[in-house]
Parts: structure tokens; C-alpha cells; sequence
């Protein structure tokens, strides 16, 4: 399960003006909004994950996120609105990016 916590931890930076850069690179990108499915794929591929199971998983997953964000927030209190609002566009925004989506294949 996603607990609130977890996505506070990866993206409290973002609804404070403090610092928009990640503790980590992905794939040479340190700024969370210039992160991509195929910059995810790519950073897992140099990591020895072949290419194709990459892809497979980093969909599966942002697949998942839509409802394991909506169980959270449920089930966690004072999880910040703000901050479930953010998490959700950047899911939709990542979901959209990938080769599933663009090839317009269902979910």
C-alpha cells in the first residue's frame, strides 16, 4: 500500500518553494518535473533490468497509482488536499507519456 507519508517524502518539496531537485539522479535528471516514463525505463535499463521488463513494470505501476494515491488519502488524516492534488496530475501526466498510452492501448 502507498501511505501518505511515503508521498511526502517523495514530493514535499514541491508544495513549498524550497528546491525542486530529487535526492537522486534518473537517468541525469535531478528535477522531479522533467522526470519521464522513458527516463524511468532508461534509468532501470543501466541498472541490468532489461528494457521491456522496465516498461512493463514502470506502466504496471503508474497504472496502480491512481487508486493506491485515492486509498491513502482515505485512510490516512490530514494528508494536505495540496498534496494529493499535485501526486494526482503528475500520475496523470506520467500515465500519458507512456508508450501504452501514446499507442492508445487500453489500461
Amino acid at each position: 500500500m502507498l501511505f501518505a507519508w511515503h508521498l511526502y517524502d517523495l514530493m514535499a518539496t514541491r508544495l513549498y518553494p524550497i528546491d525542486d531537485r530529487l535526492a537522486m539522479y534518473v537517468d541525469t535528471i535531478q528535477r522531479a518535473d522533467r522526470v519521464t516514463p522513458e527516463r524511468i525505463v532508461t534509468e532501470a535499463a543501466q541498472w541490468g533490468i532489461r528494457r521491456s521488463r522496465a516498461e512493463e513494470t514502470v506502466a504496471d505501476v503508474l497504472d496502480r497509482l491512481p487508486d493506491a494515491l485515492a486509498a491513502s488519502a482515505n485512510e490516512t488524516a490530514a494528508v494536505p488536499a495540496e498534496l494529493v492534488d499535485f501526486v494526482t496530475r503528475r500520475v496523470d501526466r506520467l500515465r500519458s507519456a507512456t508508450p501504452r498510452a501514446r499507442a492508445g492501448r487500453p489500461d
